[in-house]
């Protein structure tokens, strides 16, 4: 598969998982072919496919240096012997799809929540083949010990969140909201750590498990190896009653899988927020794809704010599970409509010691409440999944701040629970909203690579005003002579300087205008393991300015953004990869590490009963 338009490995951060082949003549592009082979694939195809990947690591990934170091997470590995390590593994592989997940063990020994490969081109029959158990899981830890006079006893388990509409028979002996405590005799945790972690290596323990436990039940050949067994033994804790279960693994081709489940699927096909709708953000198929391109087109000369815009988000992981995803999703929604499941804040309010009114103030995309005390206290209740939406998500979170500023809210909820990131722009426009202040800003250390080095001359060339190409070409200047000093990293660069004018533009009206919230509401951020990128970057700007009070668990570490490599040269993959680090204003890279909560709550147990315990801390530090 060929790409007519250079531009597109130098510069844009395109996560697609586009499952056809491509035409686009209007704008110049022409993919040719399918791309993905469905053939054995011989030692000199294998080679060329690991030099271009650890050559795109070698010119492109940002934390190289420090990921090598001793004290980082893959101790005294170099991208040398990395490269000799994949390349030696894989001698005894020869199908394609498990090549491809071969690959991916190869890339996530990096431990990077923005490092993933994915696959490009039209799936085939007999490309790729799924293996699945007839429902899908979510990672949750329990208490364990059933004497309560003892102390809890927390593992980790599987909890069975809906049954695959493929699934009919009436006496499946798995229900959804069982909780599968072992698999083949091992504690699901162990399991996890042995068969999945490998192939879903984030940086961050708790997040790489719950991924793994989401691919559990449903997995494809090209992401993880399929399971060699023809049967799995589950031990299974349904209602306080132990229940063994043995069930075989339904090996299925890809293509027919999808067609099973798209003749199944629900009537309605778009469907809101869950809590897993923070992994599955990003370009999906081929009019988000073009309209990018479009974008790009229109926008030359900002180039460095597209990078900013697209990069900041951690993106599907794992293709099947997100169609599955898409397709299931509808149920969930459709329950919540008819009044059988509470929402995250209903279920809060309900077992909260105050009496409290809700009343719904929604505007897409947020989810927004008004919580009324019988005190006459208010608070606010912002529910977002992503940033995304630009300049129409901006102002309708302004809006939303104007209307608590009217209602004197005591306080204002953030939930950024699984929240996958997003847009760095719109993100820092709206921590603007939440202070009268300025605000510190983190800084960015970026890899000196072509990529962004273009951007810069771009915007010092075409930028929209004589500022913004003067600032361009000071941070030009810079990267050029870290560059000849043999830095792969530049010296940190403020945001501000990244995207002149943007995150500040906002408070000239603040005071007038009551989009800015009043001085005096407590601000609560509710965060989790799965809280990535730009809602680290969120997280951290809210601890470091001491705009509030966190709420939750150590997010992911997502410390940077990613920019997209397309292709390789024989399974046509695409490499996003880690192109920058986040210092904060410490001077701690994000990278790994996260952000960790003021106060501090098992998220992975209270996932398990709708987060209730950590919107209610919040809402209690808030009255």
């Amino acid at each position: 598969m060929r790409l007519a338009l250079s531009f597109l490995r130098s510069s844009l951060s395109l996560r697609v998982h586009v499952t056809q082949c491509l035409a686009a003549f209007g704008l110049g592009i022409t993919l040719i072919g399918c791309g993905y082979p469905g053939r054995d694939l011989g030692p000199v195809e294998k080679a060329a496919e690991i030099e271009w990947l650890y050559g795109t690591f070698e010119r492109n990934y940002a934390p190289a240096e420090w990921k090598a170091d001793a004290q980082g997470p893959i101790p005294g590995v170099t991208l040398a012997q990395a490269k000799q390590d994949c390349l030696a593994q894989s001698a005894t592989i020869q199908k394609a799809d498990e090549f491809m997940a071969h690959m991916s063990r190869c890339v996530n020994r990096f431990a990077d929540a923005h490092t993933r490969i994915s696959g490009m081109g039209q799936v085939l029959p007999e490309t790729i083949q799924v293996a699945h158990l007839g429902f899908q899981t979510q990672l949750v830890r329990f208490d364990a010990n059933t004497d309560e006079a003892k102390p809890p006893r927390l593992e980790y388990g599987l909890r069975v969140v809906q049954i695959l509409p493929t699934t009919t028979d009436t006496k499946f002996p798995v229900k959804e909201g069982d909780l599968i405590t072992k698999v083949d005799g091992r504690d699901v945790q162990v399991y996890l750590r042995e068969e999945l972690m490998p192939y879903f290596n984030l940086g961050h323990e708790p997040a790489s498990l719950v991924m793994s436990g989401q691919a559990f039940a449903l997995r494809d050949s090209s992401t993880a190896p399929l399971p060699k067994a023809q049967d799995v033994s589950l031990e299974i804790n349904r209602e306080g009653t132990l229940v063994s279960v043995q069930l075989p693994w339904n090996h299925i081709d890809h293509v027919e899988f999808n067609k099973a489940l798209e003749a199944a699927k629900p009537k309605a096909t778009e469907a809101s927020a869950n809590n897993f709708r923070g992994y599955w953000v990003g370009f999906d198929g081929v009019d988000a794809l073009l309209g990018l391109l479009q974008k790009y087109r229109s926008q030359i000369g900002e180039r460095v704010r597209l990078l900013l815009t697209n990069g900041f988000r951690v993106y599907n992981l794992n293709a099947t599970i997100a169609q599955a995803r898409r397709l299931l999703a509808a149920q969930e929604d459709e329950k919540q409509e008819k009044g059988k499941e509470l929402t995250s804040i209903e279920s809060a309010i309900e077992e909260f010691t105050t009496p409290m009114e809700i009343f719904d103030v929604s505007v897409e995309p947020f989810k927004a409440k008004l919580l009324l005390a019988q005190d006459g206290s208010r608070l606010g209740y912002i529910k977002f999944d992503s940033f995304s939406g630009g300049d129409e998500a901006l102002k309708a979170f302004r809006g939303l701040i104007a209307r608590f500023n009217k209602s004197q809210v005591k306080g204002l909820i953030i939930d950024l629970l699984d929240n996958g990131g997003g847009d760095l722009i719109l993100g820092m426009q709206m921590l603007n909203s939440l202070s009268i202040k300025s605000l510190q800003y983190p800084k960015m250390q970026l890899a000196l690579n072509d990529n962004w080095l273009n951007s810069f001359k771009s915007d010092s060339l075409y930028a929209a005003s004589d500022a913004q190409r003067t600032l361009a070409k000071r941070v030009l200047t810079q990267m050029r002579q870290d560059m000849a000093a043999g830095r792969r990293l530049s010296q940190p660069i403020s945001v501000t300087e990244l995207s002149p004018f943007d995150f500040d533009s906002l408070k000239t009206d603040c005071e007038t205008s009551g989009k800015c919230l009043r001085k005096g509401a407590k601000i609560s951020v509710l965060i989790n393991e799965t809280c990535a990128s730009m809602c680290d970057i969120f997280a951290a700007v809210v601890r470091d300015n001491q705009l509030g009070r966190l709420f939750g668990s150590q997010t992911m570490g997502a410390g940077g953004n990613v920019v997209s490599h397309a292709f390789s040269p024989v399974t046509k993959m695409i490499l996003g990869q880690t192109e920058s680090l986040i210092v904060d204003v410490s001077g701690q890279y994000l990278e790994n590490r996260g952000v960790k909560p003021d106060q501090s709550i098992d998220t992975l147990m209270d996932r398990d009963q709708n987060y209730v315990d950590t919107i209610r801390s919040a809402m209690k530090w808030s009255l």
